[in-house]
């Protein structure tokens, strides 16, 4: 268990090193459970978490894990495994906590724009029309507001894409 105070400043340079192992080792081994055929569910655990990062915002073992998954979330949803993270610190529970509930939010908005590009790259890969109406109340910039302020632009553009047969009938410009 980390001595206390250990997460109000920066990671010393062992500490930082450790957490680089750690998090190349978990990087590495994942996606084998997660292709095994051997495995139906995978349970990660971690029982001295502390807050899940620093004072910094440096990543600690916990946010290491759940960011290295965060590519992966489209292959365990296809593959149909259950993925368990057991993250506890019987001191740091609390802190803990909160600041996994605010990676989730984080990622959740991230992963807003990264799927919206996704779609606009699969239209444009099977040469459909592609239409961005516009953000809803969270904004690409991850701040939430009247979704008429967000606007629409994405990738610094505004997408209004229609089918040619569309644009032939009804002389959309």
């Amino acid at each position: 268990m980390a001595k206390k105070g250990f997460h109000s400043s920066k990671f010393d340079k062992g500490t930082k090193s450790k957490l680089e192992v750690f998090k190349e080792y978990f990087k590495e081994s994942f996606p084998v459970f997660l292709h095994s055929p051997a495995f139906d569910e995978i349970f990660i655990y971690d029982f001295f978490a502390g807050q899940g990062q620093n004072a910094e915002g440096e990543y600690g073992t916990a946010f290491n894990i759940l960011n290295e998954i965060k590519p992966y979330c489209n292959d365990i949803r296809k593959s149909k495994k259950k993925v368990f993270i057991i993250l506890n610190d019987n001191e740091e529970s609390e802190i803990l906590r909160t600041n996994v509930l605010g990676f989730f939010k984080t990622c959740k908005l991230s992963c807003l724009e990264e799927c919206v590009l996704n779609i606009k790259q699969q239209c444009e890969k099977n040469d459909v029309a592609f239409f961005f109406k516009q953000w809803g109340t969270w904004g690409a910039d991850k701040v939430k507001r009247n979704k008429k302020l967000n606007g629409k632009e994405l990738d610094g553009k505004i997408w209004q894409q229609f089918p040619e047969i569309i644009e032939q009938q009804f002389a959309v410009v």
